[in-house]
């Protein structure tokens, strides 16, 4: 079964060309047009003196608590809604918040048993950055050898009232105006109603190749269209 934002698509080279822009990092971003969850990626975080990192992290958060990398918690994505209180994710959610920059993601419409997946983007073809959460987990491995692994979470929310001819949940956009506040505030009060804020967002949702259902398909087929677009006046 997959799940709601279960595939990102990144272009390395389009999203580093934005991230060049905008902050001027050196840095590279890896191509993945089949992101899968617990798969790496490249994520936008906070450094100290309000600079900015990328770094890559695994697409399946596991809290710094937990006693190992292997549970059972299902844990790509974190509902907006509850996050605050998670036991999961309210920690990182105050210190740990971060940005996930994709060319878009895919989403699959179900018309009784047929599903049709989309590739969702900006209608200005830019880059999108999604809202999320992430961690640092340390500790020992079966032979005592220290490592570590960051990984994040999605944040989801209700779809707004065109996505939601597709899907019942979407991705908590941050707008690039938006992205120091979300990264650097400490004010919850501000953070808490950047997540809860709307703001206008066009979106292009277009019909692609069912080949994108195997995540060891990576090539360009997973552009593929295969019909019309459809454009969603979204709210993020």
């Amino acid at each position: 079964m997959l799940a709601m934002c279960g595939r990102l698509n990144i272009d390395g080279k389009e999203v580093l060309s934005l991230l060049e822009d905008l902050f001027d990092l050196d840095c590279s971003v890896t191509t993945n047009r089949n992101a899968a969850p617990s798969e790496f990626v490249e994520v936008l975080i906070k450094e100290v003196d309000r600079a900015m990192e990328l770094r890559r992290m695994k697409w399946w958060f596991t809290p710094a608590w937990f006693g190992s990398l292997k549970h059972r918690y299902t844990t790509f994505n974190a509902r907006s809604e509850g996050v605050k209180e998670s036991r999961l994710y309210k920690d990182a959610y105050r210190q740990k918040r971060c940005a996930v920059p994709v060319s878009g993601y895919f989403e699959w419409l179900k018309k009784g048993e047929r599903k049709t997946p989309y590739l969702i983007r900006r209608g200005d073809d830019r880059p999108l950055f999604l809202a999320g959460i992430w961690d640092l987990w340390s500790g020992e491995d079966s032979v005592g050898k220290t490592i570590e692994q960051s990984s994040f979470a999605i944040l989801t929310r209700e779809a707004d009232a065109q996505m939601s001819a597709i899907h019942h949940r979407q991705p908590l956009f941050i707008n690039e105006n938006q992205l120091g506040e979300w990264l650097f505030d400490t004010e919850m009060e501000v953070v808490d109603e950047l997540m809860m804020s709307s703001r206008s967002l066009k979106l292009s949702a277009w019909p692609v190749s069912s080949r994108i259902n195997n995540a060891q398909n990576k090539g360009a087929e997973c552009n593929e269209v295969v019909g019309p677009a459809s454009e969603l006046d979204l709210v993020a």
